[in-house]
């Protein structure tokens, strides 16, 4: 999974390190390339075995997600090429991971030389965690409070979701917990607590569904809701396939 994990970690870290500027700046624009290229180098360090080709596949995707899913509404561009420029962003990301997945098995196992020491290690533990595993797991979490902000940001400006609602910190750190929250009762398998967070979660949204804001229906509040709420559960629970087979 060595692939994967270059490349998750860098793109979360650097989406990361945007997720409180609300226009795009040069100075956030460089942050993320600092702050991504630090963590592509350390993820790499960690799992090892990352090909030289693979370096240049994760900077054009990273590049790519991070300048196209930037794009404000406010741009110079007409809002067909901004629909367009999200729907790529989108297109972008999905394919990098997937291209990450497909091409692991024809990448070569090499053992970092921080798997090497750990595997030295005689601890006496219940499991046996994997260096690689526990990188995946950083970057896991680290995608929950970033990356997954941006999608769920995006696909509710798309036109499928009408009048994307504004969004807050608060609401983001909340998002985010609740990812994490579900990600984790799925890793434990634990369906009932699963059914109970969404349950609680609807019982509060209730109040601020049945009072839109002004010039709002109460039907595109309960289309905004259901959107986010969907694709927030899905992206939790994306990534648990590959710590429990």
């Amino acid at each position: 999974m060595s692939l994967l994990v270059t490349l998750l970690a860098t793109i979360a870290m650097g989406d990361l390190a945007r997720a409180h500027a609300r226009l795009w700046h040069p100075r956030t624009a460089a942050r993320s390339a600092i702050l991504g290229t630090v963590t592509f180098v350390a993820a790499d360090f960690a799992v090892g075995g990352t090909p030289p080709w693979w370096i240049a596949c994760v900077a054009f995707a990273v590049a790519a997600w991070l300048t196209v899913s930037d794009l404000p509404s406010s741009s110079k561009l007409s809002s067909l090429a901004i629909e367009r420029a999200r729907w790529g962003s989108l297109v972008i990301l999905g394919g990098s991971i997937l291209l990450a997945i497909g091409l692991q098995p024809l990448n070569a196992v090499v053992a970092s030389p921080l798997e090497e020491w750990y595997r030295s290690l005689t601890l006496q533990l219940p499991i046996a965690p994997t260096v690689e595993g526990g990188v995946l797991l950083l970057s896991v979490l680290v995608f929950h409070f970033g990356t997954a902000n941006v999608i769920v940001r995006l696909v509710l400006r798309l036109p499928l979701a009408t009048n994307a609602p504004a969004e807050t910190s608060g609401g983001r750190l909340i998002g985010s917990l609740e990812r994490v929250l579900i990600f984790f009762l799925a890793l434990a398998g634990e369906a009932l607590a699963i059914g109970a967070v969404i349950a609680a979660k609807g019982l509060l949204r209730f109040p601020e569904i049945s009072t839109p804001s002004e010039g709002e229906s109460i039907g595109n509040k309960a289309e905004q809701v259901i959107v986010g709420s969907l694709l927030s559960w899905l992206l939790a629970l994306v990534f648990v396939p590959f710590f429990v087979l």
